[in-house]
């Protein structure tokens, strides 16, 4: 079974099908929250469809080919994902504050959440970065080793 994991074309496919995966649940799930089709996404495949889907991609990409490893080897791409916790830690107290801007408010209803979503973007972004540069400056990058001893008496 692993072989078969292992051909680069097979974590091509599973990669590929996996973000396919997540991307046509996501459709689905709009689909029916707004238009009442396709109930079943809404309660029962939810979570499960995208989990699976993500599974399926990191599965793709930690038994890819060289080229698939390649392509998040990129500076970009690693330094997003050093920031990505912190991003995932502030993104909703930015949501909340650039929602309650007064030209966020004012702005007409179908403006409104491109107007927050880029302004959010862009902050949450922006603390990450000075966080993660601070972080870095004052506490070092080196792992710290913690050692626990333990007798028998």
């Amino acid at each position: 079974m692993l072989r078969f994991i292992t051909n680069p074309w097979t974590s091509l496919i599973c990669f590929i099908g996996g973000w396919l995966i997540v991307f046509d649940t996501m459709k689905r799930i709009y689909s029916a929250s707004h238009h009442g089709e396709g109930t079943i996404y809404l309660y029962y495949l939810r979570d499960v469809l995208p989990a699976f889907g993500f599974a399926l991609a990191l599965t793709g990409l930690l038994f890819g080919g060289e080229r698939l490893r390649k392509l998040f080897g990129f500076a970009l791409i690693r330094f997003i994902g050093l920031i990505s916790y912190s991003v995932y830690l502030w993104h909703l107290p930015m949501l909340n504050l650039c929602a309650k801007f007064p030209d966020a408010v004012a702005s007409p209803l179908g403006q409104r959440f491109s107007f927050i979503l880029v302004r959010e973007f862009v902050a949450t972004i922006l603390l990450s970065t000075v966080l993660y540069c601070y972080r870095k400056t004052f506490f070092g990058t080196r792992s710290q080793t913690i050692t626990v001893t333990y007798s028998l008496k």
